[in-house]
């Protein structure tokens, strides 16, 4: 019998028990049916056992409710099925808390939640080795639960209010949604974040959470919430003080895009028809993520090498519509939240990046005329303000200096482990000069890095004065 029936009864939804179908999984399943999606249903024994490659026959898989229990083989399949562009969305909340193991000819599942000698976490634990921030994005160490009694009522305090995944909803920034329900609870998940540019939430990463992880709500969770002992982690809230207790609902893309409601509650406030902004959240999240997922590539050109964006500069954004079919039956339509565009029927789009810096939601909708196949894209980036672009463009101009002045065969390894000769302490400046040899060519590109370097000193000098 679930712990939930005694002592500690659903308070704001007692027809049914929680830990049970009735309480999560039936209403969400109704509600889904009712609105026309047309939906298979599976056990977490089915992705377990993954047994054809059954993930990877659909675009999206829901967990709805109290899904706290994954096992490893659970975990590798739904994280391949993502690398590959398949979508996930966590209707639920204390999301792959504990690892479990199947045994006995898949009838029983045992864990071990002692915590061992030396060790300060519970053994099974799923972040004592592997955050479940890297599945889900949250975690229920940064945010927690309220098992007795009725809960305040508490809902998401919205922040990029023009991503796709609040349109038609009329939200701005700073409103709060379920804010009449008891929609955060009975048990949620956090991500860590700081205030970055314009006062907007980003997760820091220090907990495990992807850094492409964009922060679209969250609910300060005060009073009674959660029990330090079972679900806070010392260590980390001492490394990370910048943040508090929140429940955090947000979105990361990384071959498919994993949407998270992190709580558990979702499913109940859905059916009870209590807040028409969270059933317009949940259809576009479902009808978006129903779709095949592609990636957007950029932006181009980029800075040091990598996409990073600079606050008003244009940059272009492709779709990577490879296996697609054939690029003339291809239609794309373009939405750029955020920022300048002009987005045409092309597999690209430009942007004119804001400024002051802020963040910037790119999505695509790709339509295959031949096979009427659909696809969805998602991207989410944060500028970086001009300042912070001309010390970086200084670093990776000094690194790529070091690297070409100790390029030439002769003068690169030294005896000792392979180092590069100008990073021996024990290097000797004689017979380095004697084996050095730079040939015209290598010193013309040396003589041409060296005053790109000089002109950035100048520029980092002017920064630094005014």
């Amino acid at each position: 019998m679930p712990w939930d029936f005694a002592p500690y009864p659903d308070a704001h939804f007692p027809d049914t028990p929680r830990q049970t179908f009735a309480h999560w999984d039936a209403p969400f399943i109704a509600w889904l049916e009712a609105s026309g999606f047309v939906v298979d249903y599976c056990t977490d024994l089915d992705v377990h056992r993954n047994v054809g490659d059954l993930l990877n026959s659909y675009r999206l898989l829901v967990s709805v409710g109290h899904d706290e229990y994954w096992s490893t083989e659970e975990r590798a399949h739904v994280q391949s099925f993502i690398v590959v562009g398949g979508n996930v969305a966590f209707f639920s909340g204390n999301t792959c808390w504990w690892r479990v193991y199947v045994e006995d000819s898949d009838t029983a599942i045992s864990c071990d939640k002692s915590v061992h000698p030396g060790d300060d976490i519970s053994f099974d634990k799923w972040y004592r080795t592997r955050p479940e921030n890297a599945l889900t994005g949250v975690s229920f160490r940064n945010a927690g639960g309220w098992w007795a009694g009725p809960r305040p009522s508490l809902g998401y305090t919205v922040q990029h209010a023009n991503h796709w995944v609040f349109q038609g909803t009329g939200l701005g920034d700073g409103d709060e949604f379920g804010a009449n329900t008891v929609l955060v609870g009975y048990e949620c998940d956090g991500a860590l974040f700081y205030d970055g540019s314009a006062g907007v939430l980003d997760p820091t990463g220090g907990d495990g959470t992807s850094p492409d992880f964009v922060i679209l709500g969250v609910a300060a969770l005060e009073g009674n919430w959660a029990d330090p002992d079972d679900v806070g982690d010392p260590i980390l809230r001492a490394q990370h003080p910048v943040t508090n207790w929140h429940a955090t609902m947000g979105l990361y893309t990384a071959g498919g895009s994993v949407f998270t409601a992190a709580t558990t509650d979702w499913a109940s406030v859905l059916a009870s028809g209590q807040s028409p902004e969270v059933e317009q959240v949940t259809k576009n999240v479902v009808e978006r993520l129903s779709s095949r997922s592609i990636r957007i590539r950029g932006p181009f050109p980029d800075l040091c090498h990598r996409p990073i964006a600079v606050e008003g500069s244009k940059v272009r954004f492709t779709a990577d519509v490879g296996g697609l079919g054939s690029i003339i039956d291809l239609r794309f339509a373009w939405t750029v939240a955020g920022a300048a565009a002009t987005p045409d029927d092309a597999p690209f789009v430009d942007v004119t990046l804001p400024s002051p810096p802020s963040a910037v939601t790119i999505t695509v909708e790709v339509d295959d005329d031949a096979t009427r196949c659909k696809a969805f894209g998602t991207r989410t980036i944060h500028p970086i303000d001009g300042d912070l672009a001309k010390r970086l463009a200084f670093f990776c101009a000094l690194q790529d200096l070091i690297v070409t002045a100790a390029a030439p065969k002769k003068a690169v390894r030294g005896a000792r482990d392979g180092k590069w000769i100008f990073f021996d302490p024990l290097w000797d400046p004689i017979k380095a000069a004697r084996l050095l040899a730079y040939d015209r060519q290598e010193l013309e590109v040396l003589s041409r890095k060296l005053r790109n370097l000089e002109g950035l000193i100048e520029t980092l000098s002017k920064i630094e004065r005014s």
